[in-house]
């Protein structure tokens, strides 16, 4: 998020970013048992929400406004059922590439879930690179999709005043 006013910062990170392999250099294998679905109402968000950074019934304050549901470019996906998701992230198109962030998998949910996710960014955004950024465990199931690191990412900000 951007404060309103000020001046972009650059940010070192020290996440190492990620992009993925050509459409044609992996091909997930997909499977219907576990539906994929777009996050469209404000619980299904808050359900979602809840999936990628608590506990289940753990009170939390939201992260991100319902009104990014009907922002041109920003993906909320799911999979499972609506009010229990089991892995999920966020896609974001800008400037030729498919940013993915907040990429969780519930506790166990199967792993191939990662594969599917990808695989519905595939679909969704035809030809685009898909970009983002992991570190530790995250960044090596990434890597075993196919995705390389290209180096450090940084991050700008806009300073108030």
């Amino acid at each position: 998020m951007y404060p309103p006013s000020g001046q972009p910062k650059s940010v070192p990170c020290n996440e190492p970013a990620r992009t993925a392999p050509a459409p044609d250099s992996i091909v997930p294998d997909t499977s219907p048992h576990v539906p994929w679905r777009r996050v469209r109402t404000p619980g299904e968000l808050e359900s979602w929400e809840s999936a990628w950074s608590h506990p289940p019934g753990a009170a939390h304050a939201p992260v991100f406004p319902p009104a990014l549901l009907q922002e041109e470019g920003v993906v909320f996906l799911a999979a499972g059922e609506p009010a229990h998701p089991l892995a999920g992230g966020i896609a974001s198109r800008a400037a030729g590439v498919v940013g993915l962030s907040n990429t969780f998998l519930a506790e166990g949910a199967p792993p191939r879930l990662h594969a599917e996710l990808l695989a519905h960014l595939r679909t969704m955004f035809p030809g685009l690179p898909i970009v983002g950024y992991e570190h530790g465990e995250a960044l090596d199931t990434w890597r075993s999709l196919g995705f390389e690191s290209v180096g450090p990412l940084r991050v700008w900000l806009k300073q108030r005043g």
